[in-house]
Order: structure tokens, then C-alpha cells, then sequence
């Protein structure tokens, strides 16, 4: 025997009693191809410690599922305060070293938002302590396939659910594919985040499907938030992030994110969205926003400080009929609130049932639905357009840019509407760029300026109705980038390279991915 072979075979004697011993698990045992770790073995819900000293120079790297589901047991409490607290210290860092695949197995959320007895935390340190993700998780751009979630397999109550719970850290490069997540109750669930406080950019979920059923004998399903990306954003930033979904589910709903109170920047959303039950807010993007704005970084020498570089091609479809309380959808969101938006469009497909208008029983029954958003209030829109094809019959207020605007310091400026009805059948009120408007103080003339639509979706001409503040314009004028650059006056981020109005084709923000 050669002193070489002794060498390797006194090393992987060393290693197979290593592994007999449990110090060492095959998951541990990746293969390196190039420098880059790839796991072998099929998840099975175990966990193991991961190396690194957690500071930014040298972070804790998790290389397997194992190590990713000991920091959701270390943040989540189950080692104890003092584990909790060093892992999930603000200073923490985390850096993710290798494509995982969670092969389905149940997943409890990183930072679950509550103790074992159930019990939400009381204080901001008991908070910060146990129950939700304070450090930084970069995931290098590697990719986590197979993640499934669903929360009866917890072992204790929660209402977040996604990879991370509750995330008050900052997470950045990271991508999903394959999410399958099954909820029955009011959860906030995203396939990244169920609660967000944190700062989130360039990450990707892919291939995300989400069904949210709720207990229809309560008729509790407004707490239930639904985002591809995150289920409810109440601090901090997104930034660059894009989703592909398919969602069933009541409530807030959107295609990246439920329920936004900030900044949304240079995101998308693609695929379906399929909404039931009553009390909803839905929207190709975003669900609800309230005191949230889409804002964006100078960009091509653009230097105004605000501009919303976002866009969703999602299609919102109906389950059943709105038979109960106001609902609101919109291409882009659904319902705004103290919201500032500006360059973002829309483009998917509308389908949603007739709602009910009966003066005789509880009044007004209706669905607020729009090509671009369904209901506004104290909100402005700027520089945004959609092209949202709206479908089936709608007995409320139904609009091809917005479905009602309601209150002071609603505006909507440089805007232009190629969204039409197919198969409108009747409606209380008229089919108009903004359905209805309503302030006791506000003259309407500030609050709808330079705003066009298209006279070639009136097939018996433009209708007497039509709102005099609205600029009617042909597609064959509207199709050239003069008119977004000069006429709207829109910023240089546009691409306008496959501009074809004639074929629903709009100015494209591709180029801010």
C-alpha cells in the first residue's frame, strides 16, 4: 500500500466513523463541482449546525437543508433564549452556499412569530428575542426548490407562514422554486415572507402555488394578506423582486405582495390569481396598499426622486360571486389608501362575476373594479397605464383605469387607459375612465389631468357619459414613443422597442430588472 492510498483510506475511515457517530450526516457529505456545493440526499426534515462565526466577514454558511432548518429551530426558540438571541442577533449574518431542495417536506417557517404555548409576544425584546428574523440572509443567488408549507404540521399556532415567518432582518438574493403552500384560517402568507419589516431585494419566486381557505360560518377572511412574494409588508422596502403565481385565496391578494405600507420598487408579478369570498382586495400586484408608495433610485439621468417602476401581467379570475360586502379589484391593486404611484402599468386579464345591487334589502352591493386599480382614496397614480381586458358583468363601479375615487387628494395625472369591458352586460353606473368620483371638497378638475383613453374600444362611439376631463385619442396616435415622452411627458426608463398599441402592446420597463 502506497502512503497515498493509506492517506485516503485512513481519512474515509475517519469520516464513516464520524458518521456512525452522528458528528458528521451524509447531507454534510456534498459534492463540490467547480467550487460550488450541490446536495445529494433527499431532505427528510432533520437539521444539523452550520459552520461560521456569523459576522460579515465570515458569516454562517449553510451549505444543506439540514443547516436551513437549524436556524428556523435556533431562531424559532426550540434551543433555548440564549441560542435564539445569538442567532438571531441583528449583527448575524448568513450566507447560503448551495442550491437546496427541501423535497417537499413539511417546512416551519424561519422566525414562526410565537411561542410554544401559542401566545404572540409582548414586547418589542421578547419579539426581538425569540420570535421573528433579525440578521441578514444573502442567498448569493443560489435557489431553494421543493419548499412546501403547510401549518397544521406545526408545532405550535401561528398565523405566518412562508420560508421566514415574521422577517425583520434584511434578505437579498434569494431564489424559490417549486413553493406549494396550503393554509385553512387567517394566516399572512408569501412564499418568502408571511410578514415583512424587512428590506428585500433581488429575490425570485418562481413556480409559486398557494391555496387560502378560510371557515366560511365566521365570514372572518378580511385578516387573511396572500402575496407571491410576501404576505403583508409593513416596514421596510422591496426592491427588484419578481414572482410567478398561481393563488387561490379571499382577502388581500396579490400577485407579490397581500397588504403594502411601504416602498415597492422596480418589481413584477406574473400568472393567476383566482379569488373567492367576500370582503376582498385584489390586484395583479398588489392586494391593499395604504401609506405605501412605488418609488425608484435616479434611473437614466431621471433625477425627481419618485417614480414607480413596477408592473404586473397577472390575471385576477372570480370563483364565485360577490354576494356579501364591497370588494375592490384592479389590475395593478386592487384598493389604495394615502398611496403615492407612479410609472407602473398593468396588463392581465379581469374576470369577475356580477355583484349584486339591491336598493330594496341593504343597499348598495358592488364590486369596485378597474383596468388599473378598484378603489382609491387620498391616493395619486402618475405616469401609469393598462391595457387590463375586464370581462363578465359587473352591477357596481367598474372603470377602465379605476373603478371609484373617493375623498380629497385623489389625483390621477399623465395616465392613459387602453383597458376595455368584454360583455358588459349592465351596470347602475357608467363605464368611464374612473367610474365614480366623490369629494366634498375637491374640484374635480385637479383631480383627473392629462388622462386619455381609447376611442377604438367604443364600438357605437364614445358614450355621452363620458368624463369631459378624459382626453379621448385614436391607438394609431397613441402608438409611438413621442406621445409617452412628449404628450405624458413619462421618464426615459420606458423601453419602447415593441410598442404596438394596435396590439395591446405598451411601453415595456423590462430594462429596470
Amino acid at each position: 500500500m502506497t502512503k497515498k492510498t493509506f492517506i485516503i483510506s485512513l481519512i474515509l475511515a475517519i469520516i464513516a466513523q464520524c458518521m456512525l457517530s452522528g458528528v458528521i450526516s451524509s447531507k454534510l457529505l456534498s459534492s463540490v463541482v467547480d467550487g460550488i456545493f450541490t446536495t445529494s440526499d433527499d431532505w427528510d426534515g432533520s437539521y444539523e449546525l452550520f459552520p461560521g462565526e456569523g459576522t460579515k466577514n465570515n458569516p454562517y454558511e449553510i451549505k444543506t437543508a439540514e443547516q436551513l432548518a437549524y436556524l428556523a429551530r435556533a431562531v424559532n426558540g426550540d434551543f433555548g433564549e440564549e441560542s435564539a438571541m445569538r442567532y438571531n442577533d441583528v449583527s448575524a449574518h448568513y450566507e447560503l452556499c448551495a442550491d437546496l431542495d427541501l423535497n417537499g417536506h413539511p417546512w416551519t417557517p424561519i422566525g414562526i412569530g410565537t411561542s410554544f404555548n401559542g401566545e404572540f409576544a409582548e414586547g418589542p425584546d421578547d419579539y426581538y428575542n425569540e420570535f421573528g428574523f433579525h440578521g441578514v440572509f444573502n442567498g448569493k443567488n443560489h435557489k431553494i426548490s421543493g419548499l412546501f408549507i403547510d401549518p397544521s404540521t406545526f408545532d405550535r399556532v401561528s398565523p405566518y407562514v412562508g420560508l421566514f415567518g415574521h422577517a425583520a432582518g434584511e434578505i437579498v438574493s434569494l431564489v424559490l422554486e417549486d413553493v406549494s403552500i396550503a393554509c385553512y384560517g387567517q394566516y399572512y402568507v408569501g412564499a418568502l415572507c408571511g410578514r415583512s419589516d424587512a428590506k428585500i431585494s433581488d429575490c425570485t419566486a418562481n413556480g409559486v402555488n398557494i391555496d387560502v381557505q378560510y371557515n366560511k360560518a365566521y365570514q372572518e377572511e378580511s385578516g387573511i394578506c396572500c402575496g407571491g412574494l410576501v404576505g403583508v409588508q409593513s416596514a421596510g422596502e422591496i426592491y427588484r423582486c419578481h414572482t410567478s403565481v398561481n393563488i387561490r385565496s379571499t382577502g388581500s391578494v396579490g400577485g407579490l405582495v397581500g397588504y403594502a405600507s411601504r416602498s415597492i420598487n422596480k418589481s413584477s408579478s406574473s400568472g393567476e390569481i383566482h379569488y373567492y369570498g367576500i370582503d376582498m382586495a385584489v390586484g395583479g400586484l398588489v392586494g391593499q396598499m395604504n401609506a405605501a408608495s412605488l418609488f425608484h433610485v435616479p434611473f437614466d439621468g431621471y433625477e425627481s426622486g419618485q417614480s414607480t417602476l413596477s408592473y404586473t401581467s397577472c390575471t385576477v379570475r372570480c370563483m364565485d360571486r360577490l354576494n356579501e360586502r364591497v370588494g375592490a379589484i384592479g389590475g395593478f391593486a386592487g384598493r389604495l389608501e394615502n398611496c403615492s404611484l407612479s410609472h407602473c402599468y398593468s396588463t392581465g386579464t379581469i374576470g369577475a362575476p356580477a355583484s349584486i345591487y339591491d336598493m330594496s334589502t341593504n343597499g348598495i352591493k358592488a364590486a369596485y373594479v378597474g383596468g388599473f386599480f378598484g378603489f382609491a382614496k387620498q391616493s395619486s397614480v402618475l405616469g401609469s397605464y393598462t391595457t387590463s381586458k375586464i370581462y363578465d358583468n359587473y352591477s357596481g363601479y367598474a372603470g377602465e383605469f379605476g373603478g371609484y375615487m373617493a375623498y380629497s387628494d385623489v389625483s390621477t395625472s399623465a395616465a392613459l387607459a387602453l383597458s376595455y369591458s368584454v360583455d358588459r352586460l349592465s351596470s347602475p353606473f357608467p363605464f368611464d375612465f374612473v367610474s365614480y368620483y366623490f369629494s366634498d371638497a375637491v374640484d374635480p378638475s385637479t383631480v383627473l389631468e392629462d388622462c386619455y383613453f381609447a376611442v377604438e374600444n367604443y364600438n357605437d362611439g364614445v358614450p355621452e357619459n363620458k368624463l369631459y376631463l378624459t382626453i379621448p385619442i385614436t391607438l394609431d396616435d397613441a402608438n409611438n414613443a413621442d406621445f409617452f415622452k412628449d404628450t405624458l411627458d413619462w421618464i426615459n426608463a420606458w423601453d419602447y422597442s415593441d410598442l404596438d398599441l394596435l396590439s395591446g402592446i405598451g411601453p415595456s420597463l423590462e430594462k429596470v430588472k
